[in-house]
């Protein structure tokens, strides 16, 4: 494979589901992205930009039910849970360079615009 001089390389894991607190699965998926960022970065010193993104999906009955448990609202419980998953991914050395959030602005931005170009 051949990347050009001022190549850029994406990876992305799935966006976790934050009705429960992280488990080894999530880690082992991050750990393999982390993997091959870092070893593109060395096989293809060439690569401008590497984008890792990974994240926590904060939608949905499962969530809704799991903060009710809690005795907190939607929104406290996923800012608990995806803290969990963040500092997992930093205790591990993970080097995202996206933590994304469904329930941040800008994702709810970029979800709009998806949807009003489209209809």
């Amino acid at each position: 494979m051949t990347i050009s001089r001022a190549a850029s390389y994406f990876i992305s894991t799935p966006i976790y589901y934050v009705n429960s607190k992280p488990h080894i699965g999530h880690l082992y998926s991050n750990l393999l992205a982390d993997t091959i960022g870092r070893w593109q970065r060395i096989k293809h010193p060439s690569i401008s930009k590497l984008i890792f993104s990974t994240g926590t999906d904060e939608h949905g009955l499962k969530i809704e039910r799991a903060a009710i448990d809690a005795h907190l609202t939607p929104l406290a419980f996923c800012n608990q849970v995806s803290e969990t998953f963040r500092k997992m991914f930093d205790q591990f050395s993970i080097e995202y360079s996206n933590y994304i959030r469904t329930t941040d602005e800008q994702h709810c931005q970029a979800v709009r615009h998806v949807w009003q170009e489209l209809s």
